[in-house]
């Protein structure tokens, strides 16, 4: 395959990105610029330390290396900058100016804050060369963030062979780029590093997963940019009734609408449970048992994933498929 680049040809120092969060980055952040003369190494480890500015299991205290993995993040991102054995926060970039003139003190990142380390997240070249490419369809290769969103369109990821020496391929949608992470140190950069930034900690990607298909990676507007209204008239002008029902797969349905409209899986499904609450009798769910739902799983974590993408109701219960009675198109439409 002509069009596949396995990332062996390039170089281990590229796949730095590990699984960090960004609220922790933020706070480290807030102590740095503390410090206007910088900091040492072994002076950031002790603040750290000190601060627990990020939380890690059990609540241990946090590990040299766990430690170099955020301090390297912000370096990376461009954030630190290093002057001799000293550390500073980069007030010369524009992008870094921006994240700092708000950074907050919530428990979870603001919009703003997601807004702007989205934007060094997508400026950073290894990020950008290894991920946010991969989901840009046309030549030009320069983006800002609202374009991304806007024209990105969906890539898949599958294992090969997961019970012998891993490996793993992500495709774009159009079939023009096809990356393959064959080493392990690529799959814990591009997997559970920037992959798993873009999705849990930034919400610039919701996933989901299809049997034939793989895993669907694709971008995703905040759930405020698109109205309820705007995804109900979208679902039920997509139905095809038989005589007066129409029986769809959350899955199918999931994958054709989060895609269309840009919305996450957890939008789409908080929509269909107040749907159904508001519309009783016209919206009948469908269940299934957990393990049938998962049958196609190899491990807890490949369980996990699969459920990312099915619809439970209030009770827990695991729903496979909606049966929508042509009725509601005249209640709410």
């Amino acid at each position: 395959m002509n069009n596949m680049i396995d990332l062996q040809s390039y170089p281990a120092s590229r796949f730095w990105m590990r699984s960090v969060s960004f609220v922790g980055l933020r706070n480290i952040i807030a102590l740095i610029r503390q410090f206007p003369n910088g900091l040492t190494v072994r002076e950031i480890v002790n603040l750290i330390r000190e601060a627990k500015p990020f939380v890690v299991k059990s609540n241990k205290i946090p590990s040299n290396t766990t430690i170099y993995h955020y301090r390297n993040t912000l370096l990376r991102l461009g954030i630190l900058v290093k002057d001799k054995n000293r550390f500073h926060l980069n007030w010369s970039n524009q992008n870094v100016l921006r994240l700092l003139n708000c950074l907050s003190e919530e428990h979870q990142l603001t919009v703003r804050e997601k807004q702007a380390f989205s934007q060094l997240v997508l400026n950073q070249s290894d990020c950008k060369a290894f991920f946010s490419d991969l989901f840009w369809p046309n030549s030009k290769l320069d983006y800002s963030l609202e374009e991304w969103l806007s024209t990105a369109i969906p890539v898949t990821w599958v294992e090969i062979n997961p019970r012998e020496s891993r490996i793993v391929q992500l495709r774009s949608w159009d079939n023009n780029k096809v990356f393959q992470l064959s080493s392990e140190n690529h799959i814990q950069a591009i997997l559970y590093g920037v992959r798993y930034w873009f999705r849990d900690e930034l919400g610039l990607i919701d996933e989901i997963f299809k049997e034939d298909t793989g895993n669907v990676m694709f971008p995703i507007f905040p759930d405020y940019q698109t109205s309820e209204q705007t995804v109900i008239s979208t679902l039920l002008n997509s139905l095809v009734f038989d005589k007066e029902w129409a029986r769809i797969s959350i899955r199918e349905l999931a994958l054709s609408l989060c895609v269309k409209l840009r919305i996450s899986i957890g939008y789409l499904f908080t929509i269909i449970r107040s749907l159904q609450k508001k519309n009783p009798g016209h919206i009948l769910f469908i269940p299934t048992s957990r393990s049938f739902a998962t049958i196609t799983a190899s491990s807890k974590l490949r369980e996990n994933l699969e459920l990312r993408s099915f619809f439970q109701d209030d009770t827990g219960v695991y729903i496979s498929h909606l049966r929508i009675h042509q009725g509601i198109k005249e209640k709410v439409l």
